[in-house]
């Protein structure tokens, strides 16, 4: 039997006891599957899973490795079990006739008929206790255009979660984690720092540079590493970002990109890291210069790079793209020295 089948059963049954069913993935009356809500849809059916993240790229975390803030969140769950009906409503739905009168119009082959839950006979008069069985809902999947990976994982739990009744005094199992949700959850709990743009020289007054003169460039705030994890019960994913270097631009000059966060200037320092000769004066920008403080300055822009990998639940470090990369734009006044040369001979 499969897996849109056993929807359909699960379906008929609950709205038969008008148990309210909701979720992306219930099977319609041809017993096809919807393709689920759109990928900017967020839905937030069903339980909660505690999710506890912690790690140095987590917002507000410290730079390097450790360090950061522990916090935890509530994640909609993919799959769950959910409550149909109590142990004397089953037992009427089949003694009614009402699960016969269902098998005579349901589509399919006629070996495809719903039957009597093992057992069930035994809790007709517990009105408290309730048959669950297995739901799941594609708007929480964490990667709303992965319908494989979901399918996937929802045809397992079906088959590890037939229909099973619990007494009151018993709770069905907590939903379990896949490692995709814990790797969207700290990839969205990752914070990359801002780039914090220093050079040399810095002209006295304005902390301007010159024209033609090698300025050199590096950052004040580039941890070589961050890492965010995630984790619920004994699941958890990490994520790892990973630094690769600066692009800088500014009007009217060539891109530099530098493999590097580029090296802090010292006295008699030969050779820079990461620098950038400009080939005009801020001047000569015009409607491209910005202003600082009144005088007309060279907007250069820095932008960060970064590789990231993760890895959880048995899954080895497999990369990622991050879907940002920060950047920051820093006025800077670019003078030009005039000088005169005059014969002497």
């Amino acid at each position: 039997m499969d897996t849109g089948y056993r929807r359909l059963m699960a379906v008929l049954f609950a709205t038969s006891m008008m148990v309210p069913v909701s979720g992306a993935t219930t099977a319609t009356a041809d017993n096809k599957l919807p393709t689920g809500p759109e990928p900017t849809t967020v839905v937030t059916n069903g339980p909660k899973i505690e999710v506890t993240v912690t790690g140095s790229g987590y917002k507000g975390g410290s730079a390097g490795s450790g360090g950061g803030r522990t916090v935890t969140l509530p994640v909609p769950a993919p799959c769950w079990m959910t409550a149909a009906g109590t142990g004397k409503d089953y037992y009427e739905y089949v003694h009614s006739g009402r699960m016969a009168f269902e098998n005579r119009h349901l589509a399919g082959s006629p070996d495809e008929y719903m039957t009597a839950q093992r057992g069930y006979e035994a809790h007709k008069d517990d009105d408290l206790g309730h048959w669950y069985y297995s739901f799941c809902e594609m708007g929480n999947w964490p990667v709303q255009d992965d319908l494989a990976g979901f399918f996937r994982f929802e045809d397992q739990y079906w088959a590890d979660h037939p229909w099973r009744y619990f007494p009151a005094t018993e709770n069905p199992p907590d939903p379990p984690v896949p490692p995709e949700l814990l790797r969207e959850v700290a990839i969205k709990s990752l914070t990359l720092p801002d780039p914090e743009l220093d050079w040399n020289p810095k002209l006295k007054g304005n902390d301007g540079t010159l024209v033609n003169l090698d300025t050199w460039f590096w950052l004040n705030n580039a941890p070589p590493r961050l890492v965010v994890r995630a984790e619920a019960g004994t699941s958890w994913a990490t994520v790892t970002a990973t630094f690769a270097g600066m692009d800088i631009t500014a009007p009217g000059e060539e891109p530099v990109s530098c493999a590097n966060a580029g090296t802090p200037y010292v006295t008699g320092a030969k050779k820079a890291a990461c620098s950038l000769a400009f080939s005009r004066a801020s001047v000569a920008l015009g409607a491209q210069a910005s202003g600082a403080s009144g005088a007309e300055a060279t907007p250069v822009t820095v932008k960060t790079r970064w590789t990231a990998t993760w890895e959880g639940n048995g899954v080895g470090q497999t990369p990622i793209e991050l879907r940002t990369n920060p950047e920051d734009t820093v006025p800077i006044v670019v003078d030009e020295v005039q000088t005169l040369v005059t014969s002497t001979g």
